[in-house]
């Protein structure tokens, strides 16, 4: 815990995803990291268990400390919570033969558009391009696609 709370003092962006690790976080614990994130990913279902755990609604959870939530949906696509506004953003329709992987390339690719200065829709849809190649595939490492590959694909989406 103490790396993450002193990157939140150094001002550094700090995300965060329990994924399956979630249930190894004690109330205390979940929280004091929840208090040091900038952006909190989760899929439905974490953050169904989280807002349960913390006793708290997504307002409730911005207010603890998370900038941004990126809530993702699957084939939904995914919503992304920052300051009032709510950002609903499609899946790229892909047949999913394996999610394996999917939550992985979603970050990594979001991440990779946010820090180069990316807005949270455009970061959002690079990332569905990103992850709707790796569930086409058995195996989260049979087809990750270059960065080409999925910027063209988001734009032939988006």
């Amino acid at each position: 815990m103490g790396s993450v709370s002193e990157s939140s003092k150094e001002d550094l962006l700090v995300s965060f995803d329990p994924g399956q690790d979630l249930g190894m976080y004690d109330t205390k614990k979940l929280i004091d990291v929840i208090e040091n994130t900038t952006i909190l990913f989760g899929n439905h279902h974490e953050y169904e268990r989280i807002l349960d755990a913390l006793e708290v609604d997504l307002n409730g959870l911005r207010e603890m400390g998370p900038k941004i939530l990126v809530k993702t949906c699957g084939a939904s696509g995914c919503e992304i919570y920052s300051n009032e506004d709510k950002i609903k953003i499609d899946a790229i329709p892909t047949e999913a033969i394996d999610p394996t992987g999917a939550g992985d390339s979603y970050r990594a690719g979001f991440l990779s558009r946010f820090l180069n200065g990316e807005s949270l829709e455009e970061s959002a849809k690079f990332a569905s391009s990103v992850s709707s190649f790796i569930i086409q595939h058995q195996g989260c490492q049979t087809n990750m696609p270059t960065f080409d590959e999925a910027f063209e694909r988001m734009n032939e989406f988006y």
